[in-house]
């Protein structure tokens, strides 16, 4: 067996469940928290309609919190979302030959298991860089933003991979790392994802630096463009 029919059959293990009312009552307040931040960026997350769950300036007991947020939590609402996931798993694991070149030329990170939770609340999507745990959130009847349900897991998957060689290490600002995922999901991914559109938000003076050219070193391509733009802060806050 060569090597082109080994990266065909790796894949790592992909877990789809939903968010527990515990856990979505945990990202809310993350969100309250940092919601300054968000809009600052132009990001508006979503939150419970009722106010005393999405009002920041209420301090509710955690307890008195979850007894509101238990009433307009519903399986089946998750379970659409999941439903819709599970179908296009195939379509995300298409994805890993291709990343695990990029992990062999310049050090990409690809998880041994990701799990993917449906959320109803926050941003689109958001990812833990610790443990590859990725987030996704549905609307209201269950399905997602994107008409394909497979574009925001594989968008995030490319976010993990270069959180520590490349958006780090370089410094990358928010818009310059959102546009380089996305520059990269449509390079790598192509055909897989003919659809597949770039968020509002980016800087659009990196995407000169990710062709299909450089993609194979993209790490040095980064480095020039820092070098050529300067960063203006030493340390980056997330």
């Amino acid at each position: 067996m060569d090597a082109v029919e080994n990266l065909e059959k790796l894949k790592p293990e992909i877990l789809i469940r939903e968010q527990t009312p515990e856990e979505e009552l945990e990202r809310i307040e993350f969100y309250l928290r940092k919601l300054d931040w968000y809009k600052q960026r132009g990001y508006n997350p979503k939150f419970p309609d009722d106010p005393a769950i999405s009002n920041p300036s209420l301090n509710e007991e955690g307890a008195a919190k979850l007894r509101i947020l238990l009433k307009e939590y519903k399986h089946e609402i998750y379970n659409v979302g999941i439903a819709r996931l599970r179908a296009s798993k195939v379509k995300i694991e298409t994805v890993f030959p291709n990343l695990y070149k990029l992990r062999d030329s310049w050090g990409f990170k690809v998880f041994p298991r990701y799990e993917l939770v449906i959320t109803r609340y926050g941003m689109g999507g958001s990812y833990n860089e610790k443990t590859g745990k990725i987030i996704i959130r549905i609307n209201d009847d269950g399905d997602f933003s994107r008409n394909q349900p497979e574009h925001t897991p594989i968008h995030e998957i490319t976010h993990l991979g270069i959180e520590e060689i490349i958006v780090k290490k370089y410094q990358l600002t928010q818009d310059e790392k959102e546009r380089l995922v996305d520059s990269m999901v449509s390079i790598l991914f192509h055909d897989l994802l003919p659809t597949y559109k770039f968020q509002s938000v980016g800087d659009v003076r990196i995407e000169p630096y990710i062709t299909t050219e450089t993609i194979i070193y993209l790490p040095k391509a980064i480095e020039d463009y820092v070098k050529k733009y300067p960063r203006k802060v030493t340390t980056h806050k997330f």
